[in-house]
């Protein structure tokens, strides 16, 4: 996979800690797969996952977390 910050073929699976803050309240996730760049280090993570670590921390920080509804499109 090509890396989208130095355009390299470099990219492979790994793991990385992600730290969020809500609020007054910090909520790290530890051990997250992640794609990183063996050229240049960057790391980015699937919409998904990062949906989901979102929706922890919310939940964590005691904020209200309303379901995602998909539209019809028709």
């Amino acid at each position: 996979m090509r890396c989208e910050v130095c355009k390299e073929w470099a990219v492979g699976a790994g793991r990385t800690t992600v730290t969020l803050q809500r609020g007054g309240t910090t909520v790290t996730f530890h051990d997250v797969p992640t794609r990183v760049c063996r050229a240049c280090g960057d790391a980015s993570l699937e919409g998904r996952i990062a949906l989901h670590l979102m929706t922890m921390a919310d939940r964590k920080a005691g904020h209200h977390v309303a379901p995602l509804r998909r539209q019809s499109t028709g």
